[in-house]
């Protein structure tokens, strides 16, 4: 089959599926987007992390941020404090919890990292990213536009 005759969008859904299905059962009651954003809080080495990161990072509106942060900070995932710089911004960190789960998390994340990547070279590597950050570039611009 040549890539003429293969959707993009198709290939996408089908290794996100077979990512779920290789997804280790967890023993939590998180949602996908919780674990992203604990993981995304969790990966931040430097500075600190805002709404407003997790809004640009994941695509999502501020209400649509703001529901499932204070739905985390409900169940003691994550705290909210004022910024030093700017009190009106709430800064995000991990509770011990979050953590622990996000721990357990990048064990398995490692591992299917390296299954995804087994035999792929850097230049392969880098021209994957290339084409994924292009290809969210198509799509921001198309949300853009509706």
């Amino acid at each position: 089959m040549t890539s003429k005759q293969r959707h993009v969008g198709f290939e996408i859904n089908a290794v996100s599926n077979m990512l779920k299905r290789k997804a280790p059962k967890p023993n939590h009651s998180l949602t996908k987007m919780q674990m992203w954003i604990i993981g995304f809080v969790y990966n931040k080495e430097h500075g600190d992390v805002f709404q407003g990161d997790i809004e640009k990072t994941f695509h999502i509106t501020r209400a649509t941020a703001s529901d499932i942060l204070k739905r985390m900070e409900r169940d003691g995932l994550i705290i909210r404090t004022s910024s030093s710089c700017d009190a009106r911004r709430k800064k995000i960190i991990l509770t011990d919890a979050a953590i622990q789960i996000a721990d357990s998390v990048r064990k398995d994340i490692d591992h299917k990292e390296k299954l995804m990547q087994q035999g792929l070279t850097d230049e392969e590597l880098d021209n994957f990213f290339r084409v994924m950050d292009k290809i969210k570039e198509n799509l921001s611009i198309l949300h853009d536009e509706h």
